[in-house]
C-alpha cells in the first residue's frame, strides 16, 4: 500500500512545503540529546521509520544517517527492532518514537502547509482515526492542495495506514531483541511516547 502513496513518489518534491522541516527542529534537538546519553559516542544513525525525513534534515550534519520507512504489523515491528539490535554496537542506543500508541490513541484532525521561493504553495488537512481498535494500525485521511507558481492547482486525496502498537508490545519486543528496554514520557518537543533500547557493553552470548 505504501508504494502507492503519491507523496512518496511523484509528489515527493512537495513534501517540504506540505510538512516544513522547520517544524521538526525541536524534536531533532531532543533526539540528539538522547543520543548523547549512549555509553559510546553515536556517529551513525539508522532511522527505521523516517516518514518524510523532517527530523533527519536537522541531524544530517552531525550524524551519518540511513533512512527507511513504515510498518503496520507486529511482524514488521519485530523485524525492525531486531534489525536495530543487529546494527547497534555494544553500548549503543536504539531510540523508538512512534507517532501513535494504541493505549492512548485518540482520533484527531489538523492541517498545515507552507510555500517556497519559487511561488509554490501547499496545504493539507488530516483526519486520523482507528477503524478497528483490535488491530495494530490506524488510518489517516489526507487532502493536499498543491498550487504551482503559475496558479495551477491540483487536489490530491490519500488514505495512509500508520502503525499503532500497544506499549506492552513495544517493551516486550525491544527486550526480546536483546536490549535493556526503557520508556520515558515525551516532552513537548516530541510526538508520542519514547522507547529506548540500550545494548549492553557485554551482552550474554555475544
Amino acid at each position: 500500500m505504501a508504494d502507492e502513496y503519491r507523496v512518496y513518489s511523484d509528489l515527493a518534491d512537495w513534501w517540504p512545503l506540505i510538512s516544513p522541516p522547520a517544524e521538526y527542529a525541536d524534536e531533532a534537538t531532543h533526539l540528539a540529546a538522547v543520543f548523547d546519553t549512549a555509553a559510546t559516542g553515536v556517529r551513525e544513525v539508522l532511522d527505521l521509520g523516517s516518514g518524510g525525513g523532517g527530523v533527519a534534515v536537522h541531524l544530517k550534519d552531525r550524524f551519518a544517517l540511513t533512512l527507511v520507512d513504515y510498518m503496520t504489523s507486529e511482524g514488521d515491528l519485530r523485524q525492525v527492532i531486531e534489525t536495530a539490535f543487529a546494527n547497534c554496537r555494544p553500548g549503543g542506543l536504539a531510540v523508538f518514537v512512534p507517532d501513535h500508541i494504541a493505549d492512548t490513541f485518540r482520533e484527531s484532525a489538523g492541517g498545515g502547509g507552507g510555500s517556497d521561493a519559487a511561488g509554490r504553495q501547499a496545504s493539507f488537512r488530516e483526519w486520523t482515526w482507528d477503524p478497528d481498535p483490535a488491530d495494530d494500525w490506524v488510518q489517516a485521511e489526507y487532502e493536499f492542495v498543491l498550487r504551482e507558481a503559475d496558479a495551477t492547482v491540483q487536489v490530491v486525496r490519500e488514505t495512509h495506514r500508520l502503525g499503532a502498537f500497544r506499549r506492552a508490545t513495544w517493551l516486550a519486543l525491544i527486550a526480546e531483541a536483546g536490549f535493556d528496554a526503557l520508556t520515558t514520557e515525551d516532552p513537548a518537543e516530541m510526538r508520542g511516547q519514547l522507547f529506548l533500547g540500550r545494548r549492553r557493553l557485554t551482552h550474554p552470548g555475544g
